[in-house]
């Protein structure tokens, strides 16, 4: 893992703002907890450029290889705190373009996900919500699905059968991460991508560190047949595969879920 630096970042291309809009001295941005440190410290010092006005809405925010080099940090773990501060609601990804700062409702973004981390919930009811939201942004991700979508998600999924033969565990949870937040943003639904943020955030997302070969492999089938329904564009088919996948997470990490779950839609 590449060491944490605290190079300064480039500051991104002026644009003209209109004084009207402009945006205040410290933006209240929300904050999320990622499972890995090194995504964590990317994450709070791209909020922190938000809210203290370094990056103003509607600039462009430097690119990846500048801001992997800037933080310290791997281009996968950039990715992956990109993806969170999209479904935070403070950038948007706009293909060929670039990322860029987005206006959002500061008191609405400040507290949304606080609000999430704050409610007191058992594990059971984390999987019932993954069963719920993920399955639904599955479908609505068939609906929309892109070829090269298609093509990151089955180098992810090639990339998770590497992890395999070194047991990679912690790799392979990250992959794990990446692989979601990618049908999440793909299910052109800004509240659902919002409100599953949160949740790919969970400690309880993780799988056990278990290095047997049969319990890992059995993670990558997943998300092959995942990837095998999304590219048949049929909603029904996508939210299966997703909604199984889901119900044998829960049961690698042993969580009892009620019987009710298997009869939702």
């Amino acid at each position: 893992m590449k060491s944490i630096s605290h190079k300064p970042l480039g500051e991104p291309a002026a644009v003209a703002v209109d004084p009207a809009r402009a945006v205040p001295a410290r933006r209240r941005v929300p904050s999320v907890p990622l499972r890995t440190p090194v995504t964590q410290h990317a994450l709070e010092r791209m909020q922190n450029l938000i809210a203290e006005g370094a990056w103003a809405e509607g600039t462009r925010i430097p690119s990846q290889r500048e801001l992997a080099d800037s933080l310290g940090v791997s281009r996968s773990s950039l990715r992956e705190a990109i993806s969170s501060l999209e479904g935070m609601g403070l950038v948007r990804v706009e293909p060929g373009r670039g990322v860029f700062v987005s206006a959002i409702d500061d008191d609405v973004g400040a507290t949304r996900n606080a609000r999430v981390h704050e409610i007191d919930h058992t594990p059971a009811e984390l999987y019932e919500a993954r069963l719920l939201m993920e399955g639904w942004a599955a479908a609505l991700a068939a609906v929309y699905m892109t070829e090269p979508t298609l093509r990151k998600l089955r180098e992810l999924v090639a990339a998770m059968g590497d992890t395999v033969a070194s047991h990679d565990v912690a790799r392979l949870n990250q992959l794990d991460f990446e692989f979601h937040s990618i049908i999440s943003m793909s299910c052109q639904n800004k509240l659902v991508r919002s409100l599953l943020a949160p949740i790919y955030s969970e400690e309880q997302m993780s799988a056990p560190h278990i290095l047997d070969t049969a319990f890992l492999s059995s993670r990558i089938r997943e998300h092959e047949q995942i990837v095998d329904a999304l590219a048949t564009r049929d909603p029904n088919a996508a939210q299966r595969a997703m909604r199984n996948h889901i119900l044998r997470s829960a049961k690698r990490v042993q969580v009892q879920l009620p019987e009710h779950v298997h009869l939702l839609p």
